[in-house]
């Protein structure tokens, strides 16, 4: 058997050692952070996980509204909110109607207390032959302007890959309008029935409280809400 100098042998497991550091595998990426939903009738509540973000409490006059699990509709990864906060696939959402006999409905979210400044957003689907207007309310109850809601952009959600199963054939190439007036944000569909015309926001002031209202262009229409923050690290899975 061949003699190794005791030196030599310490030197191997140095570099072994130290190869077992280099390579040892990444941490597992972070889950999305998506809100949890609970309704009952036409009002409940909504709970985003990151430690700190206020309860909301939700109630709306929106005829039928329910929370899907986001198994067939969802933000995929290669959606702008995606991207930003992990895919919706298997996260709840709401779905959400006009009033009785296709009047406008306003959903109204009112939260515990001031949200982050930063961090966390909101996103509005199927904004074809509809239009939303949103608005909100700052820490101490005043109207925030427009700008501060923090609109990011428009996008459609069955250009993703992998395609939504509610896309069906829609190449995913309608996108909503975007306006202000006054101190409300407008989403406008452009008219036909399509799949995936959505818009998303990151508000940069605290805010007491959303409101959503929501009306139709032609037929009969809903709309889907998602929410959802940056984990605690300031992170969302890809």
């Amino acid at each position: 058997m061949r003699f190794r100098h005791p030196a030599t042998l310490g030197f191997c497991c140095f570099l072994t050692a130290a190869t077992t550091v280099v390579t040892a595998s990444p941490a597992a990426a972070a889950e999305p952070e998506y809100a949890d939903w609970q309704l009952s009738g036409t009002s409940g509540t909504v709970t985003l996980p990151t430690t700190g973000f206020p309860l909301a409490e939700w109630e709306t006059d929106s005829s039928g509204p329910q929370i899907h699990s986001g198994a067939t509709t969802f933000l995929g990864a290669d959606t702008p909110f995606g991207a930003e906060f992990g895919s919706s696939q298997g996260q709840e959402y709401a779905f959400i109607r006009p009033a009785p006999r296709n009047q406008p409905s306003t959903t109204t979210f009112t939260f515990s207390g001031p949200t982050p400044a930063s961090g966390w957003g909101f996103a509005t689907g199927d904004i074809d032959a509809d239009t939303i207007q949103i608005s909100g309310a700052d820490a101490e109850g005043n109207p925030v302007s427009a700008a501060q809601l923090g609109f990011q952009g428009g996008f459609n959600y069955c250009e993703n890959v992998p395609k939504p199963g509610t896309c069906a054939s829609d190449p995913g190439n309608d996108v909503p309008a975007y306006s202000e007036t006054g101190d409300t944000a407008v989403l406008t569909g452009n008219g036909p029935d399509t799949h995936g015309a959505s818009g998303w926001f990151k508000p940069t002031v605290p805010l007491s409280s959303l409101t959503f209202e929501f009306s139709v262009l032609q037929g009969s229409r809903v709309y889907q809400l998602w929410f959802a923050t940056q984990d605690d690290r300031g992170t969302a899975r890809r």
